[in-house]
Parts: structure tokens; C-alpha cells; sequence
């Protein structure tokens, strides 16, 4: 988040006010699950996938795959 303030000059008031009504984080965050979803759907390997997305490779297989499978 702060990348983002640093990169658009913005405050952190005014980076919450853009995103609202969620906070960033989990606007980011649901950005790099839709992003390992769409590299999924084309093959990617696990590390292919951390890589792109910035998630481990640990947290990718306990936490996210359940997730893509169910949606």
C-alpha cells in the first residue's frame, strides 16, 4: 500500500476514499487470486505461479487451490 501512495503521490486517506468501500489490501489481494485463477486455467506450474503473483508456493498450496477449485 505504500508503493501505491509513494507511486501516486496520494496520502493514505485519500488511497482508502479511491478504493472504498474495501481497503486496498484486499483489493490487491483479490486482484492476485484472479490472476492466479486466469494462469491456472492455462497450465502454469506452481512456481510459474508465485512468481507472477507474489504469493509462496507454501501458501498457494494450502490456502489457494482449495479456493480456485471451489469457485
Amino acid at each position: 500500500i505504500m508503493s501505491l501512495q509513494n507511486r501516486f503521490d496520494l496520502s493514505q486517506n485519500k488511497l482508502y476514499e479511491l478504493c472504498a468501500p474495501d481497503p486496498p489490501g484486499k483489493l490487491i489481494r483479490a486482484r492476485r487470486v484472479t490472476l492466479l485463477k486466469e494462469l491456472t486455467k492455462k497450465g502454469a506450474d506452481i512456481q510459474t505461479l508465485a512468481q507472477k503473483t507474489g504469493f509462496s508456493v507454501e501458501y498457494i498450496r494450502k490456502n489457494l487451490l482449495k479456493e480456485i477449485k471451489k469457485s
